[in-house]
């Protein structure tokens, strides 16, 4: 049977988590609003940049959309920022001569396709998913079963490869396999699988 791999990008494929907490610190500043770095950090990963977003709208009065548009302005100017995570286009290319597909669904929006490109990954995917696509946000399954009906995948052979349990829980939601990235093993999580570096994925799949 046929395999595929769904990837999440930020944490998982992409190491832009120093570009976002940054691009969050300065923004929540512009609007005088006191986080340090390890607050913003630890918010956004347990939870989403999304959510932060909407917090330091309630906080500001600024409209949602006012923050979400500063957000993404100033980010995009860090888009240079982003590199790949370790062995990232190693695995993908591993992956790819076992004829493998992969696939992205990420709540990233319109530069993704760009930073991807940048990076020489873009090519590694049958289909990308953003916020541009406009699907319910994670963990509603519905971008996954789109890619699942599009493309013919069977859920026993279909991974969603994430670095929060957000993601694990879109994976199990579309009843497909689910593989959190983590720097500690010993975690609590009920992802099917666990690693902690991306070369473990060959040994799952």
């Amino acid at each position: 049977m046929n395999k595929a791999v769904i990837w999440d990008l930020d944490g998982t494929l992409l190491d832009s988590y120093p570009m976002i907490v940054e691009s969050i610190y300065e923004l929540a500043d512009k609007y005088d609003l006191d986080y340090d770095k390890k607050t913003i950090l630890d918010y956004v990963k347990k939870r989403s940049v999304h959510e932060f977003l909407i917090l330091l709208s309630n906080q500001s009065k600024v409209t949602f959309e006012e923050i979400k548009l500063d957000y993404s302005e100033i980010s995009y100017t860090k888009k240079n920022d982003i590199t790949i995570m370790k062995n990232g286009k190693d695995i993908l290319q591993i992956l790819t001569q076992r004829n493998i597909r992969n696939f992205v669904y990420t709540h990233k929006g319109e530069s993704t396709c760009e930073v991807l490109k940048s990076l020489g990954i873009f090519n590694f995917f049958d289909e990308i998913i953003t916020s541009k696509n406009g699907f319910k946000r994670k963990p509603n399954p519905e971008a996954l079963f789109y890619l699942m009906d599009t493309y013919l995948l069977n859920p026993k052979n279909t991974y969603y490869i994430g670095d929060r349990q957000l993601d694990i829980e879109c994976g199990k939601n579309a009843g497909i396999q689910s593989i959190l990235l983590t720097e500690n093993s010993g975690i609590k999580s009920d992802a099917d699988y666990k690693v902690t570096d991306l070369l473990e994925i060959q040994n799952i799949i």
